[in-house]
């Protein structure tokens, strides 16, 4: 469990767009640093639980909002807020998510 906020944290630096060309380099090592914690993560059985797009689901989901999109069945994941993660089958954290 206490990995889970330092992949988020990873997560967060990597998906930045506004950075300059000095920072893209360390933008790179972070990368290799954030896929290298998620393999040892999943070589001891911790996954992401796969929301965006599903049918909500209270046992992985964790719904923080709602929104209202016309081409979706009611029910279903729109966006993810914070992913969740499972350890053998059982849930460390529900996936933080906004449903249709």
């Amino acid at each position: 469990m206490s990995l889970l906020p330092v992949l988020d944290n990873f997560e967060r630096v990597i998906n930045k767009t506004d950075i300059d060309e000095e920072l893209k380099s360390y933008l790179e090592g972070f990368k290799l640093i954030y896929n290298n914690l998620k393999d040892i993560l999943v070589a001891n059985e911790v996954k992401e639980i796969d929301a965006l797009g599903k049918e909500f689901d209270p046992v992985y989901h964790q719904s923080v909002s709602m929104m209202k999109d016309e081409e979706k069945e009611s029910g279903i994941v729109l966006e993810v807020y914070q992913k969740g993660y499972t350890y053998k089958d059982k849930v460390l954290r529900p996936a933080m998510v906004i449903i249709n």
